[in-house]
């Protein structure tokens, strides 16, 4: 009794990546999982909508090129959607787009009209 138990000196147990500063090796880390879920996301058979939370515009580029989904939703859940956007996604989550304008371009017939040699 009044005892302390002593604190376990834990630097000589790190690997070489943890002498670098935090930053870096957090900065690392993060990267390296931005790119793990990006892979996941794109394997799925289903491609909806993928929701992602930074303000890195970098990260946000690479997630709109890299995932296979129908719509990037930054700073909320995938399933944020105003009526208006065309939502839909890819591979086995659908085909074709809920919204108003898509809707209007469904169930509208286009039609053309060519006149040529009129004079």
């Amino acid at each position: 009794q009044g005892m302390k138990p002593e604190k376990p000196d834990v630097a000589h147990h790190l690997p070489p990546a943890a002498e670098r500063p935090d930053h870096e090796v957090a900065g690392k880390q993060r990267e390296e999982q931005h790119a793990h879920h990006r892979r996941c996301t794109s394997h799925s058979h289903y491609g909806l909508q993928a929701g992602i939370f930074t303000r890195d515009a970098g990260h946000i580029m690479t997630a709109f090129r890299e995932l296979e989904v129908g719509a990037v939703i930054v700073g909320d859940t995938p399933t944020w959607r105003l009526d208006p956007m065309p939502y839909g996604g890819v591979k086995d989550s659908g085909l074709g787009r809920e919204g108003v304008r898509s809707a209007i371009q469904e169930m509208t017939e286009p039609r053309m009209l060519v006149m040529t040699g009129m004079s």
